[in-house]
Parts: C-alpha cells; structure tokens; sequence
C-alpha cells in the first residue's frame, strides 16, 4: 500500500528519534559535562502536527505541535482569583489585564475559581484574549516555563499591606487561597509585602507613571514574577478597564450549549431573559444603597454624578413587571424566562 506524504514523512521522523536514542548524543568540548552541559542536549522535531524531542537523559518525548512559550525578558504577573464568584473574578479579571499591560508583563491567565480550578478557555476563547495583551495560560507557564525559569527556592508571593502594618503576607492561608495554589503544587520561597497601588485605569499617561512606580520598587531582574494573593485589581472595575470585556468572548462549547437549549425551549421564537437577584441577602445589601455613588458593580448602570437609590438596587415587583411588559412588547417577545 503506498502511504501519503505526510505518514511517510512522519515515520521518518520517528525512525530518526529512535536512533537518537540508540546512540549517545554528541557535543563539542571535553567529556566531563555540568548540568547546563546536559540541558542544551535536547533537541526537537517538529512538524505540523506532533513535536518529537529527546531529552537530556535521552528519553523520548511526544507532545502536540505548536510554537513553544518564550520567557517574556519583561516579566509576568500571576495572582489568585480568590475573590467572589464568576462575576467579581471577571470584573477584577479586567483591572488585572491593564495592571499587566501598564507594567509591559504577561498576563499568566488563572483558572476560574469554582470548587474547582476551571481553566479559561473551557469558558472563553483565547485567541481572542490574545488580542487584548501578551497573556500565557497558567496552565501552560507552569508546565514550559516555571521548571527553568520560576523553580521552587525562586518563588516569591506578593501581598499588599498597609504601612507600619503586623499583619503578615500569607499567601495560602484559607480557601481558596490554599487549593489553587496546591492545584498547580505552588508553595512559596519569601513573601513580600508592598503598599504601592496595584490598581490602574486605561490612559497611557497614567500607564507610564505607574510604570515608573512600580519598576522603581520591584525591578524586572530581581522580580521576574509577580504572584498575588489577589487580583491586582478594583472592584468594582474601573471605566476606562471595562474595554477589555470585548475580549472575552464565549467558548464554542458553552456557545453550543445556549444554542441548544434556547433552541430547545424557545423554538426559534423571540424572548425576554431576565436574571433578578432578589434573595434575602441582597434585600439587606440594598439598606445601604441610597445616596451612595456605588455599591458593588452598579457604576456600569449610573451617570457620572449620578447616586444610587434602593429602588435601583431592590425593584419593586409593580416596577419589575412593568419593565418587563415595555420590553416584551417593544421586540415582540413570545417567552419571558
């Protein structure tokens, strides 16, 4: 049977990986080698579709293909999204895209944290976040950049803390503090405090002094890696950070999931969804909404100068149902749920 090019192609490959193995690997220089020596033995394979390398203990290794991360000379940031729900995690997910770009490092995206580490691109495309920044999985860094570049003895966990302050940085005391570190088998070497602000809107000039700031405290060479206990970001987000929201856009498979099942209770037919939050736990929230310029995430929905009122925050029912009725019959609606 004649194979395609490309199986042929790729069973030469092995072949040439299998005799590597079978010999030892040749370098230049005397024959005592240090363990840099046998770190630059590795060699790699690739093409389109698999990534072939023999190690420096020639032992055979097989991945998907793909351009391998590079170390960013600029730096990372790296934190715990430990505050809130999805919804919280998202807004301060925001704020930290620009503390990121303020200082020129990449973005080590974290998982969303449920019980359970969820990793970003289960809920969201990220080639699309590529787009906004220089960003990097968590999942990824850990496994082709920390073993050479952010090893355990070199990790260094960031706090902030008032001045004069004795409180001390823990970094995984509590949950979820404690199991998304663990997931990834973090522990921390040093902890450091800081009390320069973390939080940055979106104007370049605001950019270049915070730049400043912050490089002049905690320079790139001696802190290559910036790990929070929490997000270096506000809540609620900042204005002129919400920009970045256009970047986040749905995964194909939670997509597919809204697709079937408005398909499935609508049929193809208009609607109205509304999502009240109206629980014993925001009715008390609310007592503290009136006269107040925020209260959580509600800057999206006031004008500048604009003050809260409790009706804003808690609806009465006549006023939930006569909204919803304007706009049922505005688009036509044949459903509300």
């Amino acid at each position: 049977m004649i194979l395609p090019d490309q199986t042929i192609i790729r069973r030469l490959l092995y072949l040439a990986v299998l005799v590597l193995i079978s010999f030892p690997l040749v370098t230049s220089g005397d024959d005592q080698q240090n363990d840099a020596d046998d770190e630059e033995k590795v060699i790699f394979i690739n093409d389109d579709e698999n990534v072939f390398g023999v190690d420096s203990k020639n032992q055979l290794n097989v991945g998907s293909a793909g351009k391998l991360p590079v170390w960013d000379p600029f730096g990372y940031v790296m934190y715990c999204p430990c505050m809130g729900r999805f919804g919280n995690q998202a807004e301060q997910f925001l704020g930290s895209i620009a503390f990121a770009k303020a200082l020129n490092r990449t973005l080590v995206v974290p998982p969303w944290r449920t019980y359970k580490n969820v990793p970003y691109d289960e809920f969201f495309k990220y080639e699309e976040l590529q787009k906004a920044h220089k960003v990097i999985l968590m999942e990824e860094f850990m496994e082709y950049l920390a073993p050479s570049h952010w090893q355990p003895g070199q990790r260094l966990g960031y706090c902030w803390l008032p001045r004069n302050s004795d409180q001390k940085c823990q970094m995984k005391k509590g949950s979820p503090f404690g199991p998304f570190w663990d997931a990834f088998n973090i522990d921390f070497d040093e902890l450091v405090s800081y009390h320069v602000s973390s939080y940055v809107s979106g104007s370049e000039k605001d950019f270049s002094a915070f730049h400043e700031e912050w490089n002049s405290q905690f320079p790139v060479s001696e802190h290559p890696v910036f790990a929070f206990k929490g997000a270096p970001a506000s809540f609620p987000v900042h204005p002129e950070n919400r920009k970045y929201h256009q970047y986040m856009k749905w995964s194909d498979s939670i997509m597919s999931e809204v697709n079937a099942h408005i398909q499935q209770l609508f049929h193809g037919e208009s609607f109205v969804g509304i999502h009240l939050r109206n629980g014993m736990d925001w009715d008390r929230a609310c007592n503290h909404a009136e006269g107040r310029h925020n209260l959580m995430a509600s800057p999206q929905c006031l004008e500048r100068g604009q003050l809260l009122t409790r009706g804003m925050c808690y609806p009465t029912t006549p006023s939930i149902l006569e909204t919803t009725k304007a706009v049922v019959m505005k688009i036509q609606a044949k459903h509300v749920s």
